[in-house]
């Protein structure tokens, strides 16, 4: 038996053993399945008394109630009368019958049940004599209550009826004496029998009428008509009286088989009820008993189970267990490095010799591939350490900041350099350590490890330098494992450069948005202060010296010129000053606007502060509009002064400087040679919310109109953004710095002046063909150049232009570019060049150059003249145009 145990499949040993346990279970389960029908039996069985105990006592309770109060329905009609005796009594007795009625019903149903009808055969006899009381009681408690109706219904009862039959015979006897007191003697005892229904008083009103119905009969006072009209009227009183009496009498009866039934109602219920209590106490000892007969099989069948269970386990020990453990010891010492141990179970039938013959083959194996194993290791860390510095040196050379910290207590675990120079630090090693508070502004703490708890990207964050300064940063990060910890790592871009650009962008959108605007303004205003401008000083050419109408002319002129400038503001903001040029010294700019009256008058109305020179001498030059660049010290001069409300300085200061991409942000001002002006006041600085408006057109904390147009920082800025330069802030309560970078022009490039007198100017009797659509622009220039000795044709639009010069010719077209209706100044020009080649002309417009001016010189036009303009201004353009050259001193040849 014990070979035949050792043969067997590991499979055919545990399929034994599983049966034997199936088995023992099966068993279990049949024991626990009979007990639990036996059981659910005998909880019926009491399921089934108590409910019969519960309907018997519920209707007990319903009786009790009804006999209650039908016994106060009796008591109380006489008192309150019979129809709210009725509402009050008789009606609730008959909701408590109906109750009863109802209970009986149901406690017939659980009787007939068929689970419980060999249980209860012998009690039928109490339950229909039970049921059969009850509706007895209900039958005769209607009855009464109709005797009752019979006798008091306030409408048509019985005591009514006698008390109208008592009233008409006492008023029939009304007329005789003797008739009259027997008559009340016998209302009198009626009275006292509906009160007391004691027989002996209306025994009483029978005597008394027996002794009245004689005493009329032998009254001969009385007519036979009244006597028997007498007579008939107390028969009916009888008869009405011998009813009552015989009501009451059934009303006794009722009343007395109503105490029949309740003695019988009572045994019956009690007998139901300690029969239902005795079934309750039997089916509760059934429960005991299959219980205990339950609990003694199972200990029977467990015992078993843990007999044949240690023998089982005994037999699987010494042909299972041992076994595995000897092979699980074999793996283990092969485990620990020793290649060379073997299973000594490979002569096994079963299972574990398959499994020992697979483990020595793989074992086998395994010391064939351990031989060149330390080989390949030592290759592939020799692999991994070089990968490792591969990425080491790309993530400590990478742009972006890198941070870890633990995602527990928020402190960093590695930092790489890049992190390290944006947050102010020498060496990355200062951070490890720190937390992601120190990183961070104390309140945006809660809403930065919020922010990371929820999403992966954080845009534009602001972060804290070691100094205590700040930048902004976009953060994505993203959680991970490192050094067996969970982490979060943290990619830094620093997002001031792109932050800077996008301010100079929408700065700059916003200006020529407000430029466009301000450019048509401009245009118009400079057409009208031409005549203004011109006239004048046409005027002035034509009076003697000591006219008395020189110096309101002279008013007239200057008032034009002051309206021009703000228009050459309005022009600057909204198209950039005028591309002329010349090569100038900012310190002689500087010097020459010092000196200028305009600096006068502002330092007379601000004689408290004090302006300051600090001129580098050596400073190179720059290509410029002059006009432009003093127009721009003006404007901050002004800016400067008003800033100091009681005394100060104001220092202008000019130096060479050579801007590298490290030593002031690239967005602020681009990599190369300069010369920077600085103007610097001690004032009360700018405010925060106001410095990203301060270039902005109209934008001014002055009184507009007064102290101020709202256009003086609009013209610097525009002036330095076409002179390719740029221009920084620098403001503190302590005052304002305004630098201006201007790049520096090339060494070989000489500084020229010009200047020429009106005779100079004068022409040779040249043809101009004049071409604009304003007929006063063509009329101011058709004077001017009369007045310079030339020759004028003058047309109002491009189509009557190019008419013209297909027939005739002209020397210089002095050429309007914007006119409407009709063709523009370039397509003009365009037209004209068909049919005259290289045909000079000078261009004049109210804005200053665009594109369009461009294409027109590069067609071959050389002088340019901005609207409103002088006398000396058109004259030297128009040389200009005609020698093709910039005007000298020496007259061309034309």
């Amino acid at each position: 038996m014990s070979q035949l145990w050792k043969n067997l499949r590991i499979t055919t040993k545990f399929t034994a053993g599983f049966g034997v346990f199936l088995v023992l279970l099966m068993m279990i389960a049949i024991t626990g399945y009979l007990s639990l029908q036996y059981v659910r039996s005998a909880e019926k069985t009491i399921q089934a008394s108590t409910e019969i105990e519960t309907i018997v006592i519920e209707m007990e309770h319903a009786m009790e109630k009804a006999h209650r109060l039908h016994g106060d329905f009796f008591l109380h009609y006489p008192l309150i009368g019979f129809t709210r005796a009725h509402d009050l009594y008789a009606q609730q007795s008959a909701k408590q019958i109906a109750t009863v009625l109802t209970n009986s019903s149901r406690l017939r149903e659980v009787f007939d049940d068929a689970n419980n009808r060999t249980a209860r055969k012998d009690n039928h006899v109490d339950l229909n004599l039970y049921i059969a009381s009850a509706k007895r009681f209900s039958d005769t408690s209607a009855q009464s209550v109709e005797l009752v109706k019979q006798l008091a219904d306030p409408m048509d009862g019985l005591e009514v009826q006698f008390e109208f039959a008592t009233a008409a015979a006492q008023h029939e006897t009304a007329a005789y004496a003797y008739p009259k007191e027997l008559v009340e003697h016998m209302a009198s005892s009626s009275k006292d029998y509906l009160i007391t229904h004691q027989r002996h008083f209306m025994q009483a009103s029978f005597n008394a009428l027996a002794i009245l119905q004689k005493e009329i009969v032998k009254d001969t006072a009385i007519q036979e008509t009244e006597k028997n009209k007498i007579l008939e009227t107390l028969s009916q009183w009888r008869a009405i009286a011998e009813k009552i009496i015989e009501v009451d009498v059934a009303i006794k009866g009722i009343i007395n088989d109503f105490s029949l039934q309740t003695e019988a109602t009572d045994s019956a219920a009690a007998t139901l009820i300690t029969q239902a209590k005795e079934d309750v106490g039997r089916a509760q000892l059934r429960i005991s008993h299959a219980h205990t007969f339950a609990v003694g099989i199972m200990a029977v069948i467990t015992l078993t189970g843990l007999f044949l269970a240690a023998i089982i386990a005994r037999l699987f020990n010494n042909s299972i267990t041992r076994n595995i453990i000897s092979l699980t010891n074999s793996a283990m010492e092969f485990q620990q490095g020793n290649l060379h141990v073997i299973a000594d179970l490979e002569d096994r039938p079963d299972e574990l010799g398959d499994l020992a013959r697979s483990f020595n083959a793989m074992a086998v194996k395994i010391r064939g591939l351990v031989d060149n194993l330390e080989h390949k290791v030592e290759e592939r860390t020799a692999k991994l350490i070089e990968s490792e510095k591969r990425f080491r040196t790309i993530i400590e050379n990478t742009p972006q900041g890198i941070l870890i910290a633990d995602k527990e207590n928020q402190q960093f675990l590695y930092a790489n350099p890049s992190i390290a120079k944006m947050l102010g630090y020498d060496n990355p090693l200062e951070l490890i350590g720190k937390n992601v508070t120190d990183i961070h502004l104390q309140q945006d703490w809660d809403t930065i490890r919020k922010t990371t708890q929820e999403t992966r990207f954080l845009e534009d964050t602001l972060c804290l330098r070691k100094n205590g300064t700040t930048f902004y940063a976009d953060i994505f990060g993203r959680e991970f494992k490192y050094a067996d910890k969970a982490c979060r790592i943290g990619f830094f871009q620093d997002t001031t450069e792109k932050r800077n650009l996008q301010g100079q962008l929408e700065r700059a959108r916003k200006m020529e948005a407000i430029g466009l605007l301000a450019g048509g303004v401009a245009h118009d205003l400079n057409n009208i202060l031409s005549g203004i401008v011109s006239y004048p000083e046409l005027l002035l050419l034509q009076l003697s010296p000591d006219s008395p109408l020189r110096r309101p002319l002279n008013v007239i002129r200057e008032s034009g010129q002051r309206a021009a400038a703000v228009v050459s503001d309005l022009l600057t903001v909204a198209r950039g000053v005028a591309s002329t040029r010349e090569i100038a010294n900012l310190n002689t700019l500087i010097i020459e606007y010092l000196a200028s009256p305009e600096q006068c008058e502002i330092q007379s109305s601000h004689h408290r502060v004090t302006c300051r020179e600090d001129l580098d001498p050596g400073i190179a030059h720059i290509s410029c509009s002059p006009i432009h660049i003093k127009k721009c010290i003006l404007n901050l001069m002004i800016n400067a002064m008003d800033a100091i409300q009681v005394e100060g300085d104001v220092t202008i200061s000019t130096c060479n400087r050579k801007i590298t991409g490290g030593e002031i942000n690239s967005t602020e001002v681009p990599a190369g040679d300069y010369v920077v002006l600085t103007l610097a006041d001690t004032g009360h600085g700018i405010q925060d919310a106001d410095l990203p408006h301060i270039f902005e057109p109209f934008y001014t904390k002055k009184i507009m109109g007064k102290s101020g147009t709202g256009l003086g920082l609009a013209v610097v800025w525009s002036s330095m953004q076409d002179h390719g330069g740029s221009i920084t802030v620098e403001t503190s309560k302590d005052g304002t710095a305004f630098h201006l970078f201007f790049p520096a022009a090339p060494k070989e490039v000489q500084i020229q002046h010009s200047q020429l007198t009106l005779e100079q100017l004068q022409g040779n009797g040249e043809s101009i063909l004049i071409v604009d659509d304003e007929p006063l622009q063509l009329d101011i220039a058709s004077r001017i150049l009369q007045t310079l000795n030339y020759r004028v044709h003058c047309v109002n639009s491009g189509e009557e232009a190019i008419a013209y010069m297909r027939t005739g010719q002209a020397d210089l077209v002095l050429l309007d570019m914007i006119m409407s209706p009709g063709i523009s100044g370039l397509k003009t020009f365009e037209e004209i060049l068909q049919f005259h080649p290289g045909q000079k002309a000078c261009i004049v417009s109210g804005f200053a150059e665009s594109s369009d001016v461009q294409m027109v010189q590069a067609l071959g036009a050389e002088g340019f003249i901005k609207k409103p303009y002088s006398i000396e201004q058109l004259g030297q353009a128009v040389m200009e145009g005609l020698c093709g050259k910039k005007a000298s001193g020496m007259k061309c040849n034309r």
